[in-house]
């Protein structure tokens, strides 16, 4: 009876068609599962062999032998390359072509798209028809006269789609140029989609169809301009809908995916429009002003899923490609005649490029970032044929209206063509960059890079030192050969004259006469040849072009290779101040564009305000000439919004470029003092003229300023916030579900500053007093009675804050800004919170500083001879008096100060900042001294009243700065010592 049941069971149709169906999507979730390994399996084999082509290759040529397993030699896997052989080509292009088009738009530099996005538009509309054309002529006359005109240009239209990704891929890795890459990758996917357009126009001719001209015009129309209308309306829904979700990693990416996918479906089977143009604008306007609407922490997360599907997608294609190769074209029906016109139809193909780009050279040198020949060289060379090509010609293989030797003479030159510019083109594109000097670097920048090996070898071996003394239990049970041979990176060989900081090749060089000495070469040498690339080449003396040659003037090697590595730092905080929320995305793209262009014009002085920031920040003239007609057109609202937004937007990047240049220019190190110092003045005058923009905005327009000024705050305040909740987390304080609501309360508030409306106003008098550093120190009771001796003072732009019958009394900034003008030539800047004229409250002096109000300026004036009479009954308000006084003193006289005070202090290094001074003065003791009196002074002193004599010495009497010793006053002395 079971056996009859068995028996029954396997003679069933029904039971027979489910059992193939689930055999088939068995072979399906085989071979994508091995197509991975595989990946895998080749970019560990290109790395461990060190293999000189990309991986792709590897897959194209696993997937060939693949293809040649059948059911009997290798059940499973040979199972599974007859089922995917036998693709939908329809469903090939919905499953692999969203994700990797969609990462190839996202991933590009808005600003340098932008900019190339016309090159893009002659090459992939002008230039792939043309080559469609001109193929099809090829193809009609040289190749297979046996094809009638419309299959000819049929497969033109096919074998005009190209698909450089081993080569992208490759410029990436040997660190080619992002204008470069930009440009194959956004030429690729932009002609994807005009090639789409005109096959879908050629199929239905090779099918028998009738087309007039006017129907194929409207076609045309229809496909690709409608392609790119329903990729914009997409992006703008996506977008909206993303920026209602805030810090959700899976929802967020979840709708970016989902939209992607069902995009191209609503394009190509609903609205009959090019699913690829939709697709490409949908990651054009994420890349455009989408990214702002991702919330910050997850950008990155977001851009990181898309590269792997990206991966897995181009991985699984490639693999599928080779198995498609060997089993849908068989080899073994087309004659060695056929071979050769294949080989003599690939070299032409290339020569149709070439004479195309030729031909557009003209236009393409007046576009973009212009044109030049080695440019043009590799994109001829990287135009290689892939995965639209491969399911382009299977639709024709499979299309039951086109002769079926047609269809398969179509599969048979599109796949050999895939297969040899993978081939060749892919494994010579690292060789033809190389002879192109595209990857050559500089011997500047080596030399930079050596400097900097050097530099941490030598920070490494001072923290050795520190471990050595920290831990004493622990060294003696070190292995400090192993040690030193782990914790050193090794050392380049050069041959560039020796310095302090670059011993010659050989030699030792130590941190201190009880370090070991770390050897420049030997085992832990790396040949020149392996340092980024190439052997050490001369700077290029000129950029050329086809049409010209244009001298490049750089004043000194050294230079450029430090403002090039300097703004490759300002990159690295811009980002950092957009995860923080310091920077929307669109503020991040302006600068990132700011420093694209600054890198480009390294050869001259650094001047980003002008070439660049500038023009980001000052209102657009289209708005000006709205703004100015609103009223009349009844747009007043829209307009106002409109500068309100370009208002703010202009201060975030006005904002995050003084605040980036200032971490920056902080921590920024190089081995030569003298180009450190000329760098960092470049520097400093774009910042000045920034914040000289920054302060006319806020005398303008306080309004915006304050709710920037406040959302940053806030965001920054909340980000580090989050940071010490998760500290505290990890002490064990917190537990995970405590955690959890803790940081949906942040995110919360986060949300609300990044993207809610909350009107901003300019904080009253009693809160700048109260985050004043003189006054936050000093009982509410003192503060109160400062307050009630303050008299209110209004100054307008270019006047002075301090009146002439008032020039002894000490005044506080409460809104605006103010420059410092010392008599010596010092210019400071004095912002809110802060006082002035302390040193002439002191003194008595009548021709101090001269100050100027750079904005409408509200202070608060405190009268000399009520505030005496205040600090005789509270010391504690004269000795913060007296600080202040010598911050002032200090920050004013900068460049004389901080050699008095080095000589003294050693940890002074660098340029004495308004936060740096600020931390020195609350080191000071303040003193005070009758005639006689000794005083003994540790490491250095200033004098602010009287003068003093050094003890037992003959000698000069003392004022100002003073150095360590002890002294008698020589009248009554006020003293500030450390």
């Amino acid at each position: 009876m079971g056996g009859h049941s068995n028996t029954s069971n396997c003679t069933d149709p029904s039971h027979t068609k489910s059992h193939n169906g689930d055999h088939s999507a068995v072979d399906v979730v085989l071979f994508v599962s091995f197509s991975l390994l595989l990946g895998a399996f080749c970019r560990y084999l290109t790395h461990v062999l060190k293999l000189r082509i990309p991986y792709t290759v590897l897959l194209l040529i696993f997937g060939a032998l693949w293809g040649l397993l059948d059911e009997e030699t290798a059940s499973h896997l040979g199972s599974a390359a007859e089922s995917v052989s036998s693709v939908d080509p329809h469903l090939f292009l919905a499953v692999f072509l969203p994700p990797l088009i969609f990462e190839g738009s996202f991933a590009m530099r808005w600003h340098v798209f932008k900019r190339l996005l016309s090159q893009m538009m002659v090459l992939a509309c002008i230039g792939v028809v043309f080559c469609t054309f001109v193929t099809g002529l090829v193809i009609r006359v040289a190749i297979q006269p046996s094809f009638s005109w419309a299959d000819s240009i049929l497969l033109g239209a096919i074998l005009s789609a190209t698909d450089p990704v081993s080569v992208v891929a490759l410029l990436k890795t040997l660190g080619a140029s992002v204008k470069l890459r930009t440009l194959i990758e956004g030429e690729s996917l932009l002609n994807d989609g005009t090639a789409i357009v005109l096959f879908s126009i050629c199929v239905n001719i090779s099918r028998g169809a009738e087309v007039g001209a006017g129907e194929m015009v409207g076609e045309l129309f229809q496909l690709a301009v409608g392609g790119v209308a329903l990729g914009v309306a997409w992006a703008a829904v996506t977008i909206y809908c993303v920026g209602r979700v805030y810090n959700d990693s899976l929802t967020e990416t979840t709708i970016i995916v989902a939209s992607a996918f069902l995009l191209f479906f609503v394009a190509e089977d609903l609205c009959h429009v090019s699913g690829v143009l939709a697709v490409v604008t949908l990651g054009a306007g994420f890349v455009w002003i989408g990214n702002s609407q991702i919330t910050p922490e997850v950008v990155e997360s977001v851009h990181e899923f898309w590269q792997l599907l990206a991966y897995f997608a181009e991985t699984v294609v490639f693999v599928l490609a080779g198995v498609i190769v060997t089993q849908r074209v068989g080899f073994a029906q087309f004659s060695a005649a056929d071979y050769g016109r294949l080989l003599l139809l690939y070299i032409l193909l290339f020569i149709i490029r070439g004479l195309m780009v030729a031909l557009l050279s003209p236009l393409l040198v007046r576009t973009g970032f212009g044109f030049g020949f080695r440019r043009a060289i590799v994109l001829v060379h990287g135009g290689l044929r892939g995965a639209v090509a491969l399911a382009l010609a299977l639709i024709v293989e499979l299309d039951s209206d086109i002769p079926s030797e047609t269809g398969s003479y179509v599969l048979f030159y599109c796949s050999g063509v895939a297969f040899l510019t993978l081939l060749v083109n892919a494994t010579t594109a690292e060789w033809l960059l190389n002879r192109l000097g595209l990857t050559k670097t500089s011997a500047e920048q080596k030399q930079a890079f050596i400097d900097c090996v050097i530099q941490l070898n030598l920070e490494t071996r001072r923290h050795v030192q520190q471990l050595c003394q920290q831990q004493r239990q622990v060294v003696a049970f070190c292995d400090w050969t192993n040690i030193d041979l782990l914790s050193q990176l090794p050392v380049p060989e050069h041959s560039m004259p020796p310095t302090p900081m670059r011993p010659a090749p050989g030699a030792a060089y130590h941190v201190n006469a009880s370090s070991a000495a770390v050897t420049a070469q030997g085992s832990n040498a790396i040949p020149m040849h392996e340092v980024n690339g190439g052997p050490i080449q001369a700077p290029a003396p000129a950029t050329s072009s086809w049409f010209r040659t244009t001298p490049k003037p750089v004043d000194d090697v050294r230079l450029e290779q430090a403002r090039l590595r300097y703004l490759r730092g300002t990159l690295e905080v811009y980002n950092d101040m957009k995860l923080s929320g310091l920077l929307t995305a669109e503020s991040f793209n302006a600068l990132q564009g700011a420093v694209e262009l600054a890198q480009e014009r390294t050869y001259r002085p650094l001047s980003m305000w002008k070439d660049s920031v500038a023009s980001i920040c000052h209102m657009p003239s289209w708005l000006e000439f709205v703004n100015q007609r609103a009223r009349v057109w009844g747009l007043l609202r829209l307009t106002d919004w409109m500068v309100a937004a370009q208002l703010k937007r202009s201060i975030r990047v006005a904002r995050g470029f003084v605040d980036a240049n200032r971490a920056l220019m902080a921590v920024f190190v190089l081995a030569d003092e003298s180009v450190q110092q000329q760098l960092l003045h470049e520097v400093q005058g774009d910042v000045r003229m920034t914040k000289a923009f920054l302060t006319s905005a806020a005398r303008l327009h306080p309004e915006p300023v304050t709710e920037v000024f406040t959302a940053q705050t806030a965001s920054l305040l909340l980000t580090d916030l989050r940071t010490r909740l998760h500290a505290a987390a990890g002490r064990g304080l917190l537990f995970g579900q405590e955690v959890a609501i803790l940081d949906r309360v942040i995110d919360k508030k986060k949300k609300h500053v990044l993207r809610g409306k909350h009107p901003c106003h300019p904080p009253p008098a009693e809160t700048v007093m109260a985050h004043c550093p003189l006054l936050v120190q000093l009982p509410e009771s003192i503060q109160g009675r400062l307050m009630a001796i303050a008299e209110p003072v209004h100054k307008a732009l270019g006047q002075a804050p301090v009146e002439v019958d008032h020039m002894c009394d000490p005044v506080l900034i409460i809104n605006g800004t103010c420059d410092y003008q010392h008599p010596e030539n010092f210019l400071a800047f004095i912002e809110a919170a802060s006082f002035c004229n302390v040193g002439s409250f002191f003194q008595r002096n009548l021709s101090g500083p001269v100050i100027t109000a750079t904005t409408d300026v509200v202070a608060m004036r405190f009268p000399h001879a009520e505030l005496n009479e205040l600090m005789a009954q509270h010391p504690e308000l004269e000795a913060n008096l007296v600080r202040e006084y010598c911050f002032e003193h200090i920050y004013l006289n900068r460049a004389g100060a901080l050699n008095v005070l080095r000589d003294e202090d050693n940890s002074l290094q660098g340029a004495l900042s308004s936060s740096k001074v600020r931390q020195l003065v609350e080191r000071f003791e303040v003193t005070r001294l009758a005639v006689e009196d000794v005083v003994q002074v540790s490491t250095i002193g200033l004098i602010v009243q009287g003068s003093l004599k050094p003890l037992g010495i003959e000698g000069p009497v003392l004022n100002g700065f003073i150095g360590p010793g002890r002294y008698t006053a020589a009248n009554a002395v006020l003293l500030a010592s450390m």
